[in-house]
């Protein structure tokens, strides 16, 4: 049952239905995968720009704006790597680390943006760390 309501958030959060992601945590969905193989809720939500769940699943103690995935990327790189402006903004003052290193590939969120052609990102990023 654990594995279907995971399942269930996942999907919610990766279509960026902060609606139905809010119903199924009143319930005690987990937003973590119970297997730990994968990309917790919000991750995908991040990946998606979906920022409203970010911020629900925050609120709620559901989420962990540090949590790494199975391939080592944060919420923020995630977010950067895509593009999503509102995102890392929230993210950013949720408490995100912009400097955390993804070990495999030696990448950080700023890293990552460049790479994916988002500059404006990578500015977004550089403010935040000279506050």
């Amino acid at each position: 049952m654990e594995m279907e309501l995971y399942s269930a958030v996942v999907a919610a959060a990766k279509s960026g239905h902060p609606d139905v992601v809010k119903v199924l945590i009143r319930q005690g969905a987990p937003v973590k995968n119970p297997m730990k193989n994968s990309k917790s809720a919000i991750n995908w939500a991040a990946e998606g720009g979906h920022t409203e769940i970010i911020e629900l699943m925050i609120k709620n103690g559901k989420g962990d704006v540090e949590e790494i995935d199975k391939n080592g990327y944060t919420s923020l790189m995630r977010a950067s790597m895509n593009g999503h402006k509102e995102t890392i903004e929230t993210l950013l003052l949720l408490g995100a680390q912009t400097l955390n290193i993804r070990k495999k590939a030696k990448d950080t969120a700023k890293s990552l943006a460049l790479k994916n052609g988002h500059k404006e990102i990578c500015n977004i990023i550089e403010d935040y760390e000279n506050v």
